[in-house]
């Protein structure tokens, strides 16, 4: 029903837009004699008159021979019409009018919390909807490796894959990054989780290659370790377990 309203609006919006063309009432006095049984016709590019008392009066003037009618078109009358039947739509519906760009205004560019509280009926429609999907997915995906092994020979374990979606709503990466080293530098996540939250689409071992990626880079850029100076003997300067410094010990061995 809301859906035959909004076609209707828009019917009426075009019907005014045609109705709206500017038409002109001309005195029949300006009509061109076409020839017998022909009628009268008008010339609209014709640029030059010759005024005659004779056509509507001696006071009359030529310009109001021809008066230019157009009617109104009531845009605003229909947009808002229809921007409300949208909304009631998209509502039964169970969206969410800003899923589909339509919002109350302008302003700064909101976080994934502040669109995820606008969408939430958007939300939570995609929800049920991934309820429904995916199990028939998954069914339609395995019985297609089955066709692909009996078929083709594919060497392949025929079974139900897990089928995953993505978050409706995603942190910029800026946000993400500067939440990461917020709490890297409170020292409150380790590297894996950090790497996690980065890459949220990568799976455990994806993950874990990139830590150790990471832990070998941060250990190649550091510099080599120094001898504590407590462990060093006070005359000779060699360490507590009897090794020596490489330069006293080539001048002792000189020695």
């Amino acid at each position: 029903q809301l859906m035959d309203a909004l076609d209707e609006v828009y019917t009426s919006w075009m019907r005014d837009i045609r109705l709206g063309k500017s038409r002109l009432m001309i005195a029949k006095s300006l009509l061109d004699n076409v020839g017998t049984g022909n009628g009268q016709a008008f010339n609209a590019e014709q640029e030059a008159y010759s005024s005659m008392n004779l056509l509507a009066g001696a006071d009359s003037k030529l310009a109001d021979q021809i008066e230019m009618v157009q009617f109104n078109i009531r845009v605003q009358e229909h947009k808002e019409t229809s921007a409300q039947l949208v909304q009631d739509i998209l509502r039964l519906a169970g969206y969410s009018s800003e899923t589909f760009g339509i919002y109350d205004g302008g302003g700064p560019v909101k976080t994934a919390t502040e669109i995820e509280s606008k969408q939430q009926r958007s939300l939570l429609t995609r929800d049920r909807k991934i309820r429904l999907w995916r199990p028939a997915i998954a069914r339609i995906i395995e019985k297609l490796l089955a066709v692909d092994n009996a078929l083709f020979n594919t060497p392949l374990t025929v079974q139900q894959p897990d089928v995953w979606f993505p978050d409706g709503v995603q942190d910029s990466p800026l946000s993400i990054a500067q939440t990461v080293q917020a709490l890297k530098a409170a020292g409150v996540i380790s590297d894996q989780i950090a790497v996690g939250m980065v890459h949220p689409d990568w799976d455990e071992d994806e993950v874990l290659e990139e830590v150790a990626r990471i832990q070998a880079e941060q250990q190649a850029a550091m510099p080599a370790a120094l001898p504590d100076p407590m462990f060093l003997h006070p005359d000779d300067g060699s360490l507590a377990d009897g090794t020596a410094q490489h330069g006293q010990a080539s001048n002792r061995d000189s020695g």
